[in-house]
């Protein structure tokens, strides 16, 4: 367990709910609610429509299409990725969320759509995950804090 890393989160924790007992601040931390990491899953058009329904899908891929017949190869290819035989995109990868940003604010996609793009990149994980920390116990958070003494293992 890495404390240095822990104890942040902890100090956060009970700065927020200064009555929290060791557990609850452990129970907290590893809530899978509480904070999101990259999936690294490749979406299709299937899944956006499978998240948000047809109509939303349809729509947003009739934008991008008249973005892509204007001349932009950058957008045709990425409609190539999201067919399912086309791999799917990283939604995700920093690359695509730029390319997203810039889509919004060339007035193609509105911030409802780009965010929703957005959030099929990321899984709810806890924030103990988030910052590369396994299961915190109490006992790690007592440590976190110096009130219980950090005994090693031989």
């Amino acid at each position: 367990m890495n404390y240095e890393t822990l104890k942040p989160l902890v100090t956060s924790a009970l700065a927020a709910h200064p009555d929290w007992s060791a557990q609850q601040v452990a129970d907290h931390l590893n809530d899978p609610a509480q904070a999101s990491v990259r999936s690294f899953e490749h979406v299709t058009e299937k899944g956006v429509a499978s998240a948000y329904g047809l109509a939303f899908a349809a729509t947003v891929k009739a934008k991008l299409q008249a973005v892509a017949d204007a001349g932009n190869a950058g957008v045709a290819m990425a409609l190539d990725w999201l067919r399912p035989e086309g791999g799917g995109i990283d939604m995700g990868d920093p690359a695509t969320v730029e390319v997203l940003d810039q889509l919004q604010a060339g007035g193609v996609l509105n911030e409802e759509e780009v965010t929703k793009a957005k959030v099929l990149g990321f899984r709810a994980c806890s924030l103990a995950e988030q910052v590369g920390l396994g299961t915190i116990l109490d006992t790690d958070v007592e440590i976190a804090l110096g009130t219980r003494p950090l005994v090693q293992r031989s």
